[in-house]
């Protein structure tokens, strides 16, 4: 029998007790995937080497219980839409994944904040605040004004 309090996830993630499945008919669940992925930002060498913006990247202790985080994300008004899990829109260079830092956003958003490809910021700014408009209704109201108050530094 294995023990659900176990950390087998990067050495700090567990699977827990509750309601949340891991995975069905032997495939990996959409949530676990997201909570997995999250934790290997935050704990994974191999991530971290592969991926520099992870550096110094860490999950909140309560989400090391894939329960707890699972909860949370369920209770996202637009989660289930396929949308990406991020760390920092509601927090400009924020490194903790947690409830209070993290949001589910479309990917064109999530792309588009991370794009290095704007001949200029006053240029990515508006690119930001446009789509921020297009996606009004399908992102959190703190996601969205998040957007139309970004700044490129």
């Amino acid at each position: 029998v294995l023990n659900p309090f176990y950390p087998s996830i990067y050495g700090v993630g567990f699977i827990g007790t509750g309601k949340h499945k891991a995975s069905f008919n032997r495939k990996d669940t959409k949530i676990y995937k997201d909570w997995a992925s999250m934790i290997g930002r935050g704990y994974c060498s191999k991530t971290k080497k592969k991926y520099p913006t992870y550096k110094d990247c860490t999950v909140c202790k309560e989400w090391h219980n894939f329960q707890n985080f699972a909860e949370w994300a369920v209770q996202q008004p637009f989660y289930g839409l396929g949308y990406q899990l991020d760390k920092d829109i509601l927090v400009r260079g924020n490194k903790l994944y947690s409830p209070e830092t993290c949001c589910y956003v479309p990917q064109q958003i999530n792309k588009l904040v991370l794009a290095r490809n704007a001949k200029d910021s006053k240029e990515k700014e508006g690119n930001i605040k446009r789509t921020a408009l297009v996606w009004k209704d399908k992102i959190g109201e703190d996601v969205f004004e998040s957007l139309m108050n970004w700044t490129v530094d």
